[in-house]
């Protein structure tokens, strides 16, 4: 069987601009919203209509090669990291419709490795762990979002940024959600599309001349040395050479020993897991001092969020109003996804943790997920055009309580929901960039 997950979009204002021209024109439009609702209703009286998946890539090798961390069994250490040798024969990425080599793309010089691995690969654990995070998605939406016997390949549409662990990380989510076992031979062929780099919105981009701006100030912030002063304190606590570490953010710290746990790799010299936790709670507390400074996540990752916001529109229409468009306008052959995946970064679900206000000062893990489900208020069939919409943001096996107009309440009205993310959306990115 083949997962017919679409074509890549080009997410633009003129994109969305033409969907709603394309609704507006036959009486409806794509942008309606639920009024605000004085009660919340129980969760017998929801029906969940659509979920939009952000995915962490799974446990990764090194982005940098390094056998300096400063005693022999870690220099053991990191030539034993192990990643799948084959490309995966059922994974088919797309770029704007068309097949896309990206595994060449985005391979590294077979020089430049860890192990067997190339530089940034998901290994074997990281599939293994994205595969189960699939699973758990199935729990939470088969049956209740999924009929997986009634053309369920329409029903799910997977992306991920243009690398290969993204693009790894969004294939085994799907199947664990589609056939929810670890056996390969039940494995089904999955379409993952990516855009070009000037097009991608799930990360902040170095073209935006005001994130530049604000990324080199960052460097010479004082609170920013205070945080890797505190973590070069936990290496020397750890008895770890902080020579190579000096010069890799936090962030790096981070992944680097997280992963070397989740591949049973012996952390270099006396550290354990608990003084990796430490490292990473420091790095969350950068992500924080980054992303909640005006501007950087309404433009590092505003645009993405818009991107969220009008594919809860478009259901929103269809499921009040019928109306069902591709997102350029024109009328889709097949059903209208229920499903969204979307392989991204740390630097993908922490900007949109800060942007939402739920931001648990931890640096978002791999194989970490974040789950927009909307939900409609079951009515009789004569109420169907007014039926109240809401919206929930679950977090790692956790529905998060959303601030602002959302009431600190874990369900929120859509007409809420849209309020509060409103500021965090660029009207005019480009203008905004160059200010």
């Amino acid at each position: 069987a083949i997962v017919m997950l679409s074509r890549a979009v080009v997410y633009s204002t003129a994109v969305i601009a033409a969907v709603a021209g394309a609704s507006v024109a036959r009486g409806k439009t794509a942008h309606a919203q639920d009024a605000p609702a004085t009660a919340l209703p129980s969760e017998e009286e929801l029906q969940l209509v659509q979920a939009q998946v952000v995915l962490r890539h799974g446990w990764r090798a090194p982005l940098s090669v390094s056998k300096t961390f400063g005693d022999e069994a870690s220099e053991t250490a990191a030539l034993s990291w192990g990643c799948p040798q084959d490309h995966i024969p059922k994974l088919k990425v797309k770029r704007h419709g068309e097949d896309f080599d990206l595994f060449n793309e985005d391979k590294q010089d077979t020089e430049q490795k860890m192990g067997n691995c190339y530089l940034g690969q998901l290994t074997t654990a990281g599939h293994d762990q994205m595969r189960a995070v699939g699973m758990k998605l199935r729990e939470r939406y088969v049956p209740q979002l999924l009929d997986l016997n009634h053309r369920w390949r329409y029903q799910i549409r997977a992306s991920s940024t243009a690398s290969r662990r993204t693009a790894e990380t969004t294939y085994q989510v799907v199947q664990g959600l589609v056939h929810g076992s670890t056996d390969p031979q039940n494995d089904v062929t999955v379409d993952v599309n990516v855009v070009e780099p000037n097009e991608e919105t799930m990360y902040p981009r170095g073209t935006c001349g005001r994130l530049r701006t604000q990324f080199r100030q960052l460097r010479s912030d004082p609170h920013t040395a205070e945080l890797k002063q505190e973590a070069l304190e936990v290496l020397k606590e750890a008895n770890v050479d902080s020579e190579y570490w000096k010069t890799r953010i936090l962030a790096s710290m981070c992944n680097t020993f997280s992963s070397m746990i989740a591949n049973k790799l012996p952390l270099p010299g006396d550290m354990t897991p608990q003084h990796v936790e430490r490292i990473c709670d420091i790095s969350g507390k950068e992500y924080y001092n980054v992303y909640s400074r005006p501007h950087m996540a309404r433009l590092g990752i505003g645009r993405f969020l818009d991107v969220i916001k009008h594919r809860m529109q478009q259901r929103i229409a269809f499921e009040r109003h019928g109306i069902q468009e591709d997102y350029i306008g024109v009328a889709h052959a097949h059903p209208m996804p229920r499903v969204f995946l979307y392989g991204g970064h740390d630097n993908t679900l922490g900007p949109l943790l800060v942007s939402l206000g739920v931001f648990d000062m931890k640096h978002p893990p791999m194989g970490s997920y974040m789950a927009f489900e909307l939900y409609k208020k079951r009515v009789s069939p004569a109420q169907e055009e007014t039926a109240p919409m809401y919206v929930k943001v679950h977090y790692n096996g956790k529905d998060l309580k959303l601030p602002g107009p959302c009431g600190n309440e874990e369900l929120c009205s859509a007409h809420n929901f849209f309020k509060m993310i409103h500021p965090q959306i660029p009207a005019k990115y480009e203008e905004e960039c160059h200010e």
